[in-house]
């Protein structure tokens, strides 16, 4: 018996793409991020659920989290539920060179 796994990995290839760069970043690269269709979906899906409705806080949230990775500062935000979104992002940032793994996407 085979067992196929298949998994829709554009959204992590689109924060790739974003996020490893040797540029430095303006919002407007993070808008692009959520302009894709797979954080369009998170916004609506996960968004919803969270209260955080509006791109623009996503946006913000996202970015502020590039800057800190940026300047190697830690999230000292006290607001839980920015903070729960703030430091994953700052983990997968900082991680995302080592985000080579072959996954097979189709």
């Amino acid at each position: 018996m085979n067992i196929i796994l298949k998994h829709n990995i554009e959204g992590i290839n689109d924060f790739i793409k974003v996020f490893q760069s040797n540029t430095i970043l303006k919002k407007a690269d993070i808008k692009w991020l959520f302009d894709t269709k797979s954080y369009e979906k998170l916004l609506n899906l996960f968004g919803q659920n969270m209260g955080l409705t509006k791109k623009e806080e996503w946006i913000d949230l996202f970015y502020e989290a590039y800057i800190l990775n940026l300047n190697s500062e830690g999230c000292v935000e006290k607001d839980t539920l920015r903070k729960n979104i703030i430091e994953p992002v700052i983990w997968a940032i900082s991680n995302v060179d080592k985000s080579k793994i072959s996954i097979y996407n189709s």
